[in-house]
């Protein structure tokens, strides 16, 4: 066992957060790999230990290219001995990262209302010298592959307050459907798709923070992968880069 049984009965019936979370993944050898919450406007720091003594690995692009070798044990991601990555199994990969990954632990969010509703709030400050922005999950579904009508706008914005401001915005912790979020890393602005003509994040980038967010309709979450299954390429890029 992992933990002791005083342990087990201490936390088994407690009602805190959870802040983190554990993925086991198929290894020829021993390995783990750690994101760890930043500071509030710090990115998450990574770290990976490796092997009988756990040698650790710091440096980002080192842990990116031992990453690359470690999954390729769950086949998850192909490559050539010592050369570049050749495939990668992106549906399970996705659903791996959904499960370490936490749309709210990550990001510092925050909720408001949109007095004329989340849809007309994005067409009006498109026009508006708001910051940079991009929607992410139901609005980023619905313009691929349309379930139902969104009734929450999830926002990525560099400027939460300012964001707020031009959208003339009230904040509530009560029957919001508007949720604003300081990103953990400016990556979720990288390879951005456009959203019924709106910025928004990758296409991948929105599922895993539908899958992992406020996940109300998982039907939607379903529909948008299988859009994605049909022809990869009108979302992925032709070639992987470090």
């Amino acid at each position: 066992a992992l933990i002791t049984q005083r342990v087990y009965d201490e936390y088994r019936h407690t009602a805190h957060r959870v802040v983190a979370r554990v993925s086991p993944v198929r290894s020829r050898e021993p390995w783990a790999f750690f994101a760890i919450a930043g500071t509030a406007h710090g990115a998450p720091r990574w770290l990976i230990l490796e092997g009988a003594s756990a040698a650790a690995t710091f440096e980002i692009d080192s842990i990116s290219d031992r990453l690359r070798v470690l999954l390729a044990d769950e086949q998850l991601i192909s490559r050539l001995p010592r050369g570049p990555v050749t495939k990668v199994e992106w549906e399970p990969l996705l659903r791996k990262l959904a499960e370490t990954y936490s749309f709210f632990a990550a990001n510092e969010t925050t909720t408001w209302v949109a007095s004329a509703g989340p849809g007309q709030l994005l067409d009006d400050i498109a026009a508006t010298k708001a910051g940079r922005w991009a929607v992410t999950d139901s609005f980023v579904a619905s313009s691929i592959a349309p379930v139902a009508a969104p009734a929450i706008a999830i926002v990525y914005a560099d400027d939460p307050e300012r964001f707020a401001k031009f959208g003339r915005l009230l904040p509530s912790k009560i029957g919001a459907n508007v949720i604003l979020a300081k990103p953990y890393d400016p990556i979720v602005y990288q390879r951005g798709w456009r959203a019924a003509g709106l910025p928004s994040v990758s296409v991948a980038q929105s599922v895993v923070d539908s899958l992992t967010g406020t996940a109300r309709m998982p039907a939607e979450d379903e529909a948008l992968i299988k859009w994605m299954r049909r022809d990869p390429s009108r979302w992925q890029v032709s070639a992987l880069h470090r």
